[in-house]
């Protein structure tokens, strides 16, 4: 079992989504706040402080952490930590170098979802091949697919990310929105039977790993 520290916004989806962890056993410490306001290493030293296995956080933070040369120092042990996820925004291929340089005996890895289906529609499978900058697996029950401007499904070229098949978690409609409309127009009026996410990425023809490109 692990000790999970989410330092997503606690007012957002993800406090929902990482609750759910407990059900597997896990112990999730949540934190709200600026993560480096007390002192440059807060993230480190409270991942020592409360041996935390998995981070999960915003992947402005991990840009903010390389911009500032916030990094670990030889006091910290850090042996504990074996995940680092990011998520919330695109994670740049730069990220993974740097989260390798400071700490190569960690995995880190990008997750793609959204608000709307209160959870990740991409994922990391520790047991396939992993690439830098790729996320390699739908989230079970997720059926996410790269499209082009007429909805059809593409390989190897920029498109939009969209649902093709429901999905339990998947948003019943917008408040306020009495009979349907404005949810269907915004997000299932351009592909047919589709889900539109709004966001863009790429499927890689030779690895079949997901690179999410804008949101």
């Amino acid at each position: 079992m692990g000790m999970i520290i989410d330092l997503l916004q606690v007012g957002w989806a993800s406090w929902s989504i990482y609750t759910t962890l407990h059900f597997l056993g896990e112990t999730v410490v949540l934190f709200d706040g600026n993560p480096y306001y007390l002192t440059p290493t807060y993230i480190w030293d409270l991942v020592d402080k409360h041996k935390i296995s998995h981070i999960l956080f915003p992947a402005s933070v991990v840009d903010e952490l390389e911009k500032r040369k916030y990094v670990p120092t030889e006091t910290h042990d850090l042996s504990t930590l074996k995940y680092l996820m990011a998520g919330g925004s695109v994670v740049k291929r730069g990220s993974f170098d740097f989260m390798n340089k400071i700490l190569p005996h960690v995995l880190f890895t990008g997750a793609y979802g959204c608000t709307e289906v209160m959870g990740c529609c991409l994922i990391t499978e520790i047991s396939m091949p992993l690439y830098k900058a790729e996320i390699n697996a739908q989230c079970v029950g997720t059926a996410v697919d790269i499209v082009d401007d007429e909805g059809n499904p593409v390989v190897g070229e920029v498109g939009e990310v969209a649902l093709s098949k429901p999905i339990p978690g998947l948003a019943l409609g917008l408040w306020g929105d009495v009979d349907g409309s404005a949810f269907r127009e915004k997000y299932f009026s351009k592909y047919q039977g589709m889900f539109a996410m709004g966001d863009y990425g790429i499927l890689n023809p030779l690895t079949k790993g997901w690179i999410i490109l804008c949101r």
